[in-house]
């Protein structure tokens, strides 16, 4: 756990630090909102594997820093997850129903990306970004679920979770985009079962304020 949070601080100090030079030479950075929907299951989890829909809205600060290079810090939330097949069986093990059964997880997550913008039209640019994300879990809801057990399975799931981020995207006038993103989550999910996020969402950012950096 400590090498994770270690790798954390040091991009974050990196991109502090890339920040405050760029601000000196006057570039500056912008405020987005955005909001998106994501498919995501859990890798190698002993019971869930089928993947769920979920979504995801936030804000995010883009700093310029030189020749078309930009860092993305953000604070989102987004809901993860997966489904599983659970069937009925009579006495003699033939199968007579089923249901589908969801673990939604719902996390605060920061995303940290240093970013790439390659102009194809005069206000039209291409975006290639890589970096990590850095997730806490607040609830882990279990539907449908048995009357006489409880829906919110957090105790069941570890809170902090970390993975690498792709992302590709289009932008018009550095004022609106749409980008896809590709999410790798490093850490076991489930305490008992196992599981690593595993999420392809696709949203849609708008610019809201120059901040003047």
């Amino acid at each position: 756990m400590n090498k994770y949070f270690y790798s954390i601080v040091f991009s974050l100090l990196i991109v502090n630090a890339k920040a405050s030079k760029t601000d000196s030479l006057g570039h500056s950075s912008k405020l987005f909102v955005n909001i998106g929907i994501n498919q995501s299951n859990l890798q190698s989890h002993d019971l869930y594997s089928q993947s769920i829909t979920g979504l995801e809205m936030g804000a995010n600060v883009l700093t310029h820093w030189q020749n078309n290079w930009y860092s993305e810090i953000g604070l989102q939330y987004i809901r993860k997850g997966s489904a599983r097949e659970v069937d009925f069986v009579n006495i003699v093990n033939d199968k007579v129903g089923s249901y589908t059964e969801n673990i939604y997880l719902h996390y605060v997550q920061l995303p940290i990306l240093l970013k790439k913008h390659l102009a194809i039209h005069k206000n039209v640019s291409i975006t290639l970004g890589a970096g990590i994300y850095n997730a806490l879990l607040f609830s882990a809801w279990l539907n449908p679920q048995y009357t006489y057990l409880s829906h919110e399975q957090a105790k069941n799931y570890n809170t902090y979770d970390v993975g690498f981020i792709g992302s590709f995207g289009i932008m018009y006038k550095d004022k609106i985009g749409l980008q896809a993103r590709y999410e790798q989550g490093l850490l076991n999910v489930s305490k008992a079962n196992g599981g690593i996020n595993n999420t392809f969402a696709l949203g849609l950012y708008l610019k809201v304020a120059n901040l003047g950096f």
